[in-house]
């Protein structure tokens, strides 16, 4: 096994940052954080799956922790999942499981709808729905 590490990837004009480990052959399983939060909330699964030959990858999402988006960069939902294709089809990683929390979730679910082809499995939790974060004040009128 690997052992755990940060790793940082240049995806386009961005630097996307991951905790990594796992042996290279091992299954590919993204973790997609919530908020506010960073890859850290994932650190001991990580390496309890790690043990168990999975590959993980866990990125800091857009606007968190070490990932670093260019002046004009798109912090969206629907943003972070083109920055995580992008990565996975830079590295030719995949098809992955996909396991998102919260916001993650989100991410997870337009990027499984829109790339179906780089997801085996997909896991979400306590998540919102599709890009509908933040809410913006003409959707909180109709609460």
């Amino acid at each position: 096994m690997s052992a755990l590490k940060r790793i940082n990837v240049k995806v386009g004009k961005c630097r996307l940052s991951l905790l990594n480990a796992g042996p290279e052959e091992g299954m590919p399983v993204v973790l997609l954080h919530g908020i506010p939060a960073s890859a850290e909330l994932w650190r001991s699964i990580i390496i309890k799956l790690a043990e168990n030959n999975y590959r993980l990858y866990a990125p800091d999402l857009p606007g968190y922790d070490f990932t670093r988006l260019p002046e004009n960069g798109d912090y969206s939902v629907a943003g972070a999942a083109e920055l995580i294709t992008s990565w996975l089809k830079q590295e030719n990683i995949g098809p992955v499981g996909l396991v998102g929390h919260d916001i993650g979730g989100g991410i997870a679910q337009i990027l499984v709808v829109r790339y179906p082809e780089l997801v085996k499995f997909l896991t979400i939790g306590d998540t919102l729905v599709e890009d509908s974060w933040p809410v913006t004040p003409d959707l909180l009128q109709n609460y």
